[in-house]
């Protein structure tokens, strides 16, 4: 129950996370754009840090979903942040989805439903904590 709690939460923060960060950039100057001055813009910007915690809280909310549930659960529901986005993006910046969006969101639950349900994945082995350094080491 709170695998599939913390992953819905996973889901609403990254989708938050992604349109703010969105909201603060396209209030950016133009000029900034791709210079290190629109990062030093940004991150004045409260709306852009909004995106940065709802990110954040994504990582954690999924985290924490993972600990209490297994990913043929979790990640089904995570994956509802593209729709969650898209009518979020629509809210935010007063427009409407359109029917290709719907469509791409469709498509890519379907793909992710399909992909597990093809794989079966089963529980697997504890890491230990070299494989968590070394996997954070090579992701970084």
């Amino acid at each position: 129950m709170f695998g599939v709690l913390f992953a819905v939460c996973a889901a609403a923060s990254n989708a938050v996370g992604t349109v703010y960060q969105r909201k603060a950039a396209r209030l950016a100057p133009a000029e900034e754009t791709m210079r290190l001055a629109l990062l030093w813009d940004l991150v004045r910007r409260p709306v852009w840090l909004l995106g940065i915690c709802g990110l954040i809280g994504g990582f954690l909310f999924q985290a924490a979903a993972l600990h209490f549930s297994v990913l043929t659960v979790v990640q089904p529901i995570v994956v509802s942040e593209l729709p969650l986005t898209l009518l979020l993006g629509a809210l935010v910046f007063h427009s409407r989805v359109d029917r290709q969006a719907i469509w791409g969101t469709v498509a890519i639950s379907a793909g992710v439903a399909a992909v597990l349900i093809a794989t079966a994945p089963r529980p697997g082995h504890a890491a230990t904590t070299l494989s968590w350094l070394v996997a954070s080491v090579l992701s970084v």
